[in-house]
């Protein structure tokens, strides 16, 4: 979840820094295309008002009128003619199409600029004259630059989304990886060597489950040998104590069986005190012998041979 949130956020700023980047940009189209148009119609006009001051003979109201209908052609401009302060004529171009997607007031406002409006006074040789006012008209390229703005927009929103769905696929891939991992090492750290981890696509989590199998399998191989050594060190346990076990019965135990029917017979009087006695110092030195054995099969053998210090 806290990846996706991440994801997301970052979405959202990309989102957000490309609809100002593209805004900005299409300000910048608007007022080129506009200023250019503008500039264009005011050098047109310059020209003539300065041919017809050299000239010294305005031309026709007939022949300024159909200059101007030619000017009224010119893209993001809008021409108003006046006579007596009142309107005569006023359009746009009337070459621009209507748009389907008429863009939004906060778009409008977004790219719009402020431009200077020029105002031409023209005296005939009637004595007539006539007031000429031109003014911008962008609403086409508005039009156009908000068309251009959802086209980014969307591919932005298309590449975007594709973009969260492969990091959000990947990233559960990995989580998945390493949530395995886990219960893995949960059930090693258990005892349990059972199933090995499975393949993983990725390749830096498949050389980490090939190392951690290696370490199961070596675990398991290291239980088996323990498990084997601790039988074998039982058994040889159990085969000393029925050594043992038979030397005390059959050597010590017939032994003083022997010193001790000797003690009872010595007790009367007719027997030979001295024959019995021999008896029993032979009987001692043999047990004697059979104890100095055992001591020296119990005694460490590396003790023997390093001595106590090493």
């Amino acid at each position: 979840n806290q990846i996706n949130i991440r994801v997301l956020s970052i979405v959202l700023i990309v989102l957000i820094a490309g609809g100002a980047i593209a805004i900005w940009k299409a300000k910048s189209s608007v007022e080129d295309e506009v200023s250019s148009s503008f500039q264009l119609v005011k050098s047109m006009l310059d020209f003539q008002l300065k041919r017809e001051r050299l000239l010294a003979a305005p031309d026709s109201e007939s022949s300024w009128l159909e200059y101007l209908s030619s000017i009224k052609e010119t893209r993001h401009i809008k021409v108003v003619i006046y006579s007596n302060n009142k309107v005569e004529t006023g359009s746009a171009a009337d070459h621009l199409n209507e748009e389907k997607n008429t863009p939004p007031a906060w778009f409008v406002y977004a790219v719009s600029l402020d431009f200077p409006v020029l105002e031409y006074r023209i005296n005939f040789r009637n004595n007539s004259s006539k007031s000429i006012l031109i003014t911008t008209d962008p609403s086409d390229e508005i039009n156009e630059a908000w068309s251009e703005f959802l086209t980014l927009f969307w591919s932005i929103i298309a590449i975007l989304t594709v973009l969260f769905m492969a990091i959000n696929i990947l990233f559960n891939s990995m989580l998945n990886a390493v949530l395995s991992i886990l219960n893995r090492l949960k059930a090693i750290s258990s005892g349990e060597y059972g199933t090995p981890l499975a393949k993983h696509h990725i390749l830096e989590f498949d050389l980490i489950s090939q190392e951690i199998n290696a370490l199961t399998l070596a675990l398991e191989q290291s239980k088996q040998t323990n498990k084997k050594l601790t039988n074998h060190s039982l058994n040889i346990q159990e085969n000393e104590r029925k050594a043992m076990a038979h030397e005390l019965h059959d050597e010590m135990g017939q032994s003083l069986t022997a010193i001790k029917a000797i003690s009872v017979a010595t007790k009367q009087q007719q027997s030979d005190s001295t024959v019995a006695c021999e008896t029993i110092i032979s009987i001692c030195d043999h047990l004697s012998s059979i104890v100095r054995s055992r001591m020296l099969t119990l005694h460490p053998l590396c003790l023997a041979e390093l001595g106590l210090k090493d």
